[in-house]
């Protein structure tokens, strides 16, 4: 796991008025992190004066924790769902940590892609522009191939990015998202896709699973 989900706020929001309702960023409305803030605006609606306070809570889609970031500084929304990794502000406080997040690699298998280096002239979804997948793989692709260049990259949703790499019109995509999500289960389960393991050549010496491991401690 590379990341994990946090909720974070202003300082000055307990101080707020319940009469009026507070708002949540969170992400694009294909992803856990709209699902999450909506199942928790109608559980609030649902229970409000029973077991969750007299409070309403409006959901705001955008496009990731970057832009969350920004509209929480700004003051334009009062709570943010974002990835740990992220700078943040003095104004800034995390509240919870909600569930990891894991960043995955997924291509299609005709393309052949079996390690981080064989992106090299493919087409690949990097995440959506202004999320933290995109802020991650991008950290972790200029860690081990030096020149992002090399790799025709785009800049969309995981859901839209792995159907794209499903019908073929994409190489590769990375996502970031909880181990097992619904969405990656079902989209493993067709025989044209598959996982590929974060190690940047193939080595015969050295298992898989060790050298991801080492990669991956070596870019934290």
């Amino acid at each position: 796991s590379i990341t994990s989900l946090t909720f974070a706020s202003f300082f000055w929001l307990w101080g707020g008025s319940e009469s009026e309702p507070f708002s949540i960023a969170t992400g694009d409305d294909s992803g856990v992190y709209f699902r999450f803030g909506s199942q928790l605006a109608n559980s609030l609606e649902q229970h409000q004066g029973e077991t969750a306070p007299e409070i309403g809570l409006e959901v705001i889609e955008t496009s990731g924790s970057q832009e969350n970031l920004k509209l929480l500084i700004s003051g334009e929304v009062d709570f943010a769902m974002v990835q740990n990794h992220r700078a943040g502000s003095i104004k800034v406080r995390s509240i919870a940590g909600l569930y990891d997040e894991t960043l995955h690699l997924v291509a299609h298998e005709e393309s052949n892609i079996r390690t981080l280096t064989d992106l090299i002239g493919r087409k690949v979804s990097i995440g959506e522009e202004n999320s933290g997948t995109a802020i991650v793989t991008k950290a972790l692709l200029e860690f081990t191939l030096n020149d992002l260049t090399q790799i025709e990259e785009t800049q969309l949703p995981s859901e839209q990015a792995l159907s794209l790499v499903e019908s073929g019109e994409l190489d590769a995509a990375f996502v970031m998202m909880g181990l097992r999500s619904t969405l990656l289960v079902e989209k493993l389960s067709q025989s044209s896709l598959h996982l590929v393991p974060l190690v940047v050549e193939s080595d015969q010496a050295q298992d898989v699973q060790s050298a991801s491991r080492e990669l991956i401690e070596g870019f934290r």
